[in-house]
């Protein structure tokens, strides 16, 4: 491998590293979970054992499932976000400031994991992996999809023991993550149902974290249609136009003082960037790949110590640390 690849696959694994020692995995620290971060840990994990052969790292991503599923298992299925308060109980008046400290299940941290657990099941060839992303999905699809008998909507946040809503409106782009995470899996009334959920919705958007995830979700559907998937079609045209119209608008809202600006978004943006190429072997990536150079600026951005002293990384230091991990060492997320 080239130097320069080697140094950013030397990089991400420090960075998890020190991950894994802050957060209790490998050191004496009390455990502390947080299913998003920790996803994408996995899936990191695993794409450095693929690239490098070291075995420390899919040991690393399976210590890191089996203390997820211990620490954030729900008691009705599911795993629980890993926030600092506790759900907001059923007489407690809603505050949405209040709501994202709030524990709880959110349906689209619940995909990132299915996809974390297949990495590790082809990884591993182990497949009580698969068989727990299974099964997660269906429990997923069961509680957040509604009305149950002809599901037309996704609730966004649910109980940690999924018995009730805690903000009933549906996410930007939890339809899509599920159809792509039901796809992929090979789940039939999940995938027919999300896509009725799915059908007439477009995705566009000018968040950066979004752009990313629909760059991403083009690339998994263009595999999914290349392997038979004939009745995803549309779907991946639909997402491939928006994400065209995503990056465009993204990229607009860059720049400024790191002070400003949120690490775990931009790096997300980042992320998806490194979907353009592969996906070029599917469909036309003219008008995005301009803005593929933008990845590595982000992440030399985020990987200067002036710009980690900021207030924005250290608050938020372990998603943005992960996100920057998955960043140098993508093929764990792309896979």
């Amino acid at each position: 491998m080239e130097t320069a690849l080697l140094d950013r696959l030397a990089k991400a694994a420090e960075i998890l590293d020190e991950f894994a020692a802050a957060t209790g995995l490998i050191a004496a620290e009390p455990p502390r979970r947080y299913l998003w971060t920790d996803a994408f840990a996995v899936m990191t994990w695993v794409g450095l054992h693929e690239r490098t052969g070291e075995r420390r790292f899919l040991d690393l991503a399976e210590r890191l499932i089996e203390q997820v599923h211990e620490i954030l298992g729900a008691p009705r299925g599911g795993l629980r976000i890993g926030k600092p308060l506790p759900e907001r109980g059923p007489d407690e008046p809603y505050d949405p400031d209040l709501e994202w400290e709030r524990d709880g299940q959110y349906y689209h941290y619940l995909t990132k994991w299915m996809h974390a657990l297949e990495r590790t099941a082809a990884a591993s060839r182990d497949e009580r992996y698969h068989r727990s992303a299974v099964e997660l999905a269906k429990t997923a699809h069961r509680a957040f999809a509604y009305p149950r008998a002809a599901p037309q909507r996704l609730y966004w946040k649910m109980s940690v023991d999924l018995s009730r809503p805690l903000v009933p409106s549906m996410g930007a782009h939890d339809p899509l993550d599920g159809l792509v995470a039901a796809a992929s899996l090979g789940l039939v009334l999940e995938t027919r149902e999300l896509a009725r959920i799915c059908d007439g919705h477009r995705w566009a958007t000018d968040d950066a974290l979004g752009a990313g995830g629909l760059l991403v979700d083009a690339l998994r559907l263009a595999r999914l249609v290349a392997r038979g998937r004939q009745d995803l079609q549309d779907f991946f045209i639909e997402v491939v136009q928006d994400a065209e119209a995503s990056a465009e608008a993204a990229a607009s809202t860059l720049g400024g003082p790191a002070t400003r600006r949120l690490a775990f978004r931009e790096l997300g943006f980042a992320l998806g960037l490194h979907a353009v190429e592969p996906l070029g072997e599917h469909a036309d990536v003219s008008r995005l790949r301009p803005f593929v150079p933008l990845a590595g600026e982000l992440e030399d951005f985020w990987l200067d110590p002036v710009n980690q002293a900021a207030a924005t990384w250290i608050g938020h230091r372990e998603i943005n640390a992960g996100t920057l991990a998955a960043c140098l060492a993508p093929d764990g997320v792309l896979g």
